[in-house]
């Protein structure tokens, strides 16, 4: 998300579906947030281990590098995200 828009900071509002949540929405201020508590989201429901989590994060890194480098190509001058 960082490369396809151009920057970290991106502010907006989560919302669970989960009805036996406490917490039905949540600020997140940027994708790096995102991906933190993605990462240790498991690891405090206590199904992962912390590097399992640090590893399943970096895998995903590269993956989304990969993609956005390989097959997200511009249409058009200026990236896909800009008309």
């Amino acid at each position: 998300m960082q490369h396809f828009f151009g920057r970290d900071r991106a502010s907006f509002t989560a919302y669970s579906e989960d009805p036996h949540t406490l917490v039905r929405s949540r600020r997140m201020n940027s994708f790096s947030q995102v991906a933190e508590e993605g990462e240790f989201s498991r690891l405090w429901l206590g199904v992962h281990y912390r590097w399992d989590a640090e590893d399943g994060r970096q895998i995903g890194t590269n993956v989304g590098e990969y993609v956005f480098a390989n097959a997200l190509q511009p249409t058009h001058p200026g990236g896909p995200h800009r008309q």
